[in-house]
């Protein structure tokens, strides 16, 4: 009686087996083609059961990761016969319960072998460093004028070695195991992958997803293991499409490393087999389409409440120039000799001539590149030169004029008349 056994169903009349493999019957060629045996090299017997009433396939073994080969060759037969009677309907489908405890034994024997490894190496490494220690020692004291025995030295040396080389040969012979080990835990990865798909009925775009979370291709050779880099793909996928609450997207990775033991990867292949199995899809683009155009929502919804807030800018001083106006013209206005107050109002341009108190300074324009010679300076009304006359007059009589203190209210009076005169010119 087989351990392990898988049962396909169809929607289609059961088939002969003769007709699923007629390139392997043999002597059996005119048999009923309800059952066939199948034998791995050097490996177990696989059974494939054709039912005559029901429209089931069953295939049963002593090894659970044997069974992913022909399970794989019998859904793709099926498949190749009703499409070249062209039935465009067929379709195969897994009723059952998945088979997680025999993939987790897989699982746990592969990780097992993985500790025994670095258990190994760590003993190997210490093993090393004693025998070099002690080959220190030995050579010390065969150096010494005054030889001092050698206080069994010799012998711990020996079998120091003797532990080097059995050692070595566990390492190697575990090497061997792992691979083995890795083998059949990438056949049990396929199989389980496949019954998935026909348990839920995958799209190929999801199964190529599903394939790259629980990859089936083993490779213990670097420094990060199967185990650990499956938890962190299929934590990735409950996280993202997966997920059934913001609290399940807020869970943070756990660091990469060799975990200590299997139970946290085998809850999460738990949880991922249950999620498929309630209806969710592994649709990793559609996800991130719509949290792009949920981003995209706010973005417009925060965009259209800044339009609707009312602007604070202060009103800028509206720009009372005119064409008609002369670039650096001031106007009316007195402007100081020096000031840039003028500059500030309005820059001075190269092909406009700068004004002074609303006037042209009559400057000589350009012949030939050069500059012309400039005109004398007339002062209109000469009221410049009169200003720096009256300037002069008092300043002289301030120096004739007794200290303020002695003198009355009258000479005080005339002198701000004076100075009022002046200013006021």
């Amino acid at each position: 009686m087989a351990v392990h056994k898988v049962t396909i169903e169809t929607n289609k009349p059961p088939v002969s087996l003769n007709d699923i493999f007629p390139d392997l019957l043999g002597e059996n060629a005119g048999g009923p083609g309800s059952a066939l045996g199948f034998q791995h090299f050097g490996g177990p017997v696989v059974t494939v059961l054709a039912s005559k009433t029901s429209q089931r396939y069953r295939l049963q073994c002593d090894e659970f990761e044997s069974l992913w080969l022909m399970t794989n060759e019998v859904v793709s037969r099926l498949n190749q016969h009703f499409r070249s009677r062209r039935v465009s309907d067929f379709q195969c489908s897994y009723a059952g319960t998945l088979p997680l405890p025999e993939y987790f034994e897989v699982l746990d024997a592969h990780f097992e072998i993985r500790l025994t490894d670095t258990r190994y190496k760590e003993l190997l490494t210490q093993r090393a460093v004693q025998f070099r220690a002690i080959q220190r020692r030995l050579l010390t004291r065969f150096k010494d004028k005054t030889p001092s025995p050698l206080a069994n030295l010799d012998t711990i040396l020996e079998g120091t070695y003797r532990q080097l080389l059995a050692l070595s040969d566990a390492v190697d012979d575990n090497k061997e195991a792992q691979a083995k080990a890795a083998g059949h835990l990438g056949c049990a990865t396929r199989l389980l992958n496949l019954l998935i798909r026909l348990w839920t009925n995958m799209t190929d775009r999801e199964f190529r997803i599903l394939e790259s979370s629980l990859a089936p291709s083993v490779d213990d050779n670097g420094e990060l293991g199967w185990e650990e880099s499956i938890d962190s793909a299929i934590t990735h996928l409950l996280r993202t499409c997966l997920a059934k609450n913001a609290k399940d997207q807020t869970v943070n990775p756990s660091p990469l490393g060799i975990p200590k033991d299997t139970t946290k990867v085998k809850k999460h292949i738990a949880l991922l087999c249950d999620r498929l199995g309630k209806g969710a899809k592994l649709a990793m683009d559609d996800s991130s389409e719509t949290d792009t155009g949920l981003v995209s929502e706010e973005t417009e919804k925060e965009a259209n409440k800044k339009k609707r807030k009312p602007s604070k800018s202060v009103d800028k001083e509206p720009n009372t120039a005119t064409t008609d106006e002369t670039p650096g013209d001031l106007g009316d206005a007195d402007v100081p000799i020096g000031s840039k107050f003028g500059e500030k109002k309005s820059p001075r341009r190269d092909d406009a001539p700068p004004t002074l108190n609303g006037h042209s300074n009559n400057l000589p324009s350009l012949r030939g590149g050069k500059l012309a010679p400039l005109a004398p300076l007339t002062l209109q009304n000469n009221k410049l030169g009169t200003g720096l006359n009256d300037l002069k007059k008092k300043k002289n009589l301030e120096s004739m004029v007794p200290d303020l203190d002695d003198m009355g209210s009258e000479p005080s009076s005339m002198v701000n008349g004076e100075d009022d005169a002046v200013f006021s010119m």
